[in-house]
């Protein structure tokens, strides 16, 4: 039996930018993006364990972040603890249709 990375699977993937760049440009992680990073994966099991969440280096739009991109789908931009259920339950809505 083979197994694939999970980035290469056909579960429903969201990564979380948790790059840090330092000086005066902001960045992700200096927004607080790997705690989201980290209540995400755990909501994520929790609510369902077909849903895979990696961390990215960039996704390109650091002065607006923290961000978050459902693989396949626009970025989510400015993201907090509070949005995370609900941007779950839109995949998990998403994946039923």
């Amino acid at each position: 039996m083979t197994s694939k990375k999970p980035s290469q699977s056909k579960l429903p993937t969201i990564f979380v930018c948790t790059n840090f760049r330092s000086g005066v440009h902001s960045s992700c992680a200096a927004r607080g993006s790997k705690d989201i990073f980290k209540q995400l994966k755990k909501l994520a099991k929790e609510k369902s364990g077909d849903i895979v969440v990696e961390q990215i280096v960039c996704l390109g739009r650091c002065e607006e972040g923290p961000n978050v991109r459902i693989a396949g789908q626009k970025i989510i931009n400015s993201v907090g603890i509070d949005d995370l259920p609900s941007i779950l339950d839109a995949l998990l809505a998403a994946g039923n249709k």
